[in-house]
């Protein structure tokens, strides 16, 4: 069964009362919604700008309701169509010659005004069963068989709306919210206790933003429902893990899932131990060997991302607002953060919305799918009669000049992860990181490399894009100063210590080549095939080509192994040995780049549509599909990161 998700049914939220009229787009339109909305929304500005008090009032506003992402409205509507033919297509049907007029008769005054509204369905049908079950009977005085019979066309009747009803309560379930936890989480938070008995940050906090103000939730099927912005700020982390050991089986379960990520996420593989202090009111923690100690004493950014992920595994699902996440915590720990929102399975039906001055948490948005990025900006407008700011919230996208400047950020400001690796380009990349994904998730993994698991981009190793032919403008020789750089770019000014790898290219820039292996030594790799795409398995090869709309009902691929394309420019393989036999018989889609004029039968085509053959290509890439050559490439770069990263 199909699930939807809490960022499928909220796809845009209205705005709250206190801001109406106040919230602008950037052409001077009056905001009625905040959209499009995705599971990830970032929100960026100066500070002062409005942002936590936007993001505050969309959270306590009670008039929050279902507003489908696009294709899940038409899947919903493709649903309640056929029900509705269900309905309207009833017919019974009498034999009898006698009662010829009543041969047939179709309901088809059943509309669905507002899945919601879920009485007015119930209601709409009693009143079809009561209508045509009692004209019947009081028009027509059966007796005997065609009684008998009568009674049994009323039954089956009566089973089919059962039926119906049935499908109806599904699709309510489906696709309605239940009731929705809101979970604000404060820049002030911390899991030092300051006050056991009052929790007066939480207070304080719920009197500044009037946050203890119950929530009715009009949208929910119970219209008793209701709920409270529950602030999770780390005060309460005593009592809820006491809560969680103590409620029952499946609460400890819970507690024993946290232990575990933290074990995964945060502790580099260590067992840990999360055991609540009677005495002391507080939870003490013991991690692997280490002897037990209050959980305050450890790292401010580890406090930091307990408190930040704990609830994921103390709510089931919920729409959750955070003021800064950045603070504390390193920039690698940043994105792995983004990382486990976008796809732990425990974040699965939670939706964020976090106001942030981090360009390393805005750097996720380039990768992570489901994510959305607004700015926000204040203006006063001209003859304001109540002397209060309007703002702007804008839908931005990452390539907009004017995000970093936006939230301050300078080339300064930018943290050096402990080794780079350079590559050509943006699908080199893409593909390295989940050929490096797939490998380290192998349950045999070599006992070597298990420790990478733990290792985190943009704090143990990043990637770096060379562009292609511009690498030449860098100079990785690590034994000159500040003085002898010269022209060109130094590269252990910028990035510390530093792997390149290159595609093969069938011997071209064999000069360019010899030079880095001179100055990298076995830091420079030249790959094993002629580019980064020649590493892919045949299975994400056929997976990417079904995709494209042209190719997606084709069945007839012929076999053929990686030993046959790993020296041959993919481009030019598939589009004359994959699809050869199905262009003669009409089709003509290429996947090849254009020859060049001065060379028409040249075979050095690589694929034309680089980016979305990727995208579509790494959906099918698994460590059983992974080829030989890819392993192989990713332990040059585990190798690579482990020497750079010892303790």
């Amino acid at each position: 069964m199909e699930e939807i998700f809490l960022h499928e049914k909220l796809y845009q939220l209205p705005i709250p009362d206190l801001l109406s009229k106040k919230i602008f787009e950037n052409n001077n339109t009056e905001r009625e919604f905040l959209s499009p909305l995705s599971k990830i929304n970032i929100f960026i500005g100066s500070n002062n700008s409005g942002k936590s008090l936007t993001l505050r009032e969309i959270l306590k506003n009670r008039l929050l309701t279902e507003h489908l992402a696009p294709q899940k409205t038409t899947s919903l509507q493709i649903k309640l169509r056929k029900i509705y033919e269900e309905v309207t297509n009833i017919t019974v049907t009498i034999k009898d010659a006698g009662i010829r007029n009543l041969n047939t008769f179709q309901i088809s005054n059943l509309t669905f005004r507002d899945l919601l509204q879920k009485s007015e369905w119930w209601s709409e049908i009693k009143k079809i069963q009561l209508k045509n079950t009692t004209n019947i009977n009081k028009k027509h005085h059966f007796s005997g068989k065609q009684a008998d019979e009568v009674r049994e066309i009323e039954k089956l009747f009566l089973q089919k709306i059962d039926e119906i009803e049935g499908k109806l309560t599904d699709l309510v379930s489906k696709y309605c919210l239940s009731k929705l936890e809101r979970i604000y989480i404060p820049s002030l938070r911390s899991l030092r206790v300051y006050d056991n008995q009052s929790d007066f940050l939480t207070a304080k906090t719920n009197s500044e933003y009037k946050l203890d103000k119950v929530v009715e939730d009009h949208f929910t099927l119970d219209p008793k429902n209701h709920t409270q912005v529950k602030i999770e700020n780390g005060q309460q982390f005593y009592h809820q893990i006491l809560k969680l050991l103590t409620t029952s089986h499946q609460t400890r379960e819970q507690l024993n899932d946290f232990e575990n990520f933290l074990k995964d996420y945060l502790f580099n593989g260590q067992d840990i131990f999360l055991t609540p202090n009677n005495e002391e009111k507080c939870v003490r923690v013991r991690v692997g060997n280490e002897q037990e100690r209050p959980i305050h004493e450890l790292g401010d950014g580890i406090q930091m991302m307990i408190i930040l992920t704990f609830f994921l595994f103390n709510y089931d699902s919920g729409l959750v607002v955070i003021e800064e996440p950045e603070l504390y915590i390193h920039p690698g720990l940043q994105k792995k953060l983004i990382e486990i929102y976008a796809i732990h399975p425990r974040a699965k039906n939670f939706m964020f919305l976090i106001a942030t001055h981090s360009n390393h948490i805005l750097d996720c948005t380039l990768y992570q799918e489901q994510t959305s990025l607004f700015s926000v900006k204040k203006f006063m407008p001209k003859n304001s009669q109540d002397g209060l700011p309007n703002f702007v919230v804008e839908n931005i996208s990452y390539g907009d000049d004017n995000i970093l400047k936006t939230i301050g950020v300078s080339n300064t400001s930018v943290f050096m992860s402990n080794c780079t690796i350079w590559v050509e380009g943006i699908t080199d990349k893409l593909y390295l990181q989940k050929y490096m994904q797939c490998y380290l998730q192998n349950p045999e993994l070599k006992d070597k490399y298990r420790g990478c698991r733990s290792f985190q981009e943009g704090m143990h190793y990043s990637f770096i894009l060379s562009a292609g032919d511009n690498i030449v403008y860098f100079d990785f020789n690590n034994q000159k100063s500040v003085e002898e750089i010269g022209e060109k770019i130094g590269v252990k000014y910028i990035c510390g210590k530093s792997m390149v790898i290159v595609d093969d290219d069938q011997n071209k820039n064999i000069h360019r080549k010899e030079k880095f292996r001179k100055e990298l030594g076995l830091r420079f790799k030249e790959l094993p095939v002629i580019e980064i795409e020649n590493l892919l398995p045949p299975e994400a090869i056929i997976g990417a080509i079904k995709s494209f709309k042209y190719w997606s009902e084709e069945t007839g691929f012929p076999p053929f192994t990686h030993r046959d394309y790993q020296k041959q420019h993919l481009g030019y393989f598939i589009d004359n040995q994959v699809l050869k036999d199905l262009k003669q018989k009409g089709k003509r889609k290429n996947f090849a780049v254009n020859p060049p004029k001065t060379d028409p039968a040249s075979q050095r085509l690589t694929i034309n549509c680089k980016k979305d053959f990727c995208d579509q290509s790494l959906k099918y890439i698994t460590y059983k599909t992974m080829t030989n050559a890819s392993k192989k490439v990713v332990e040059w770069i585990l190798d690579f990161i482990l020497e750079h990263n010892q303790v």
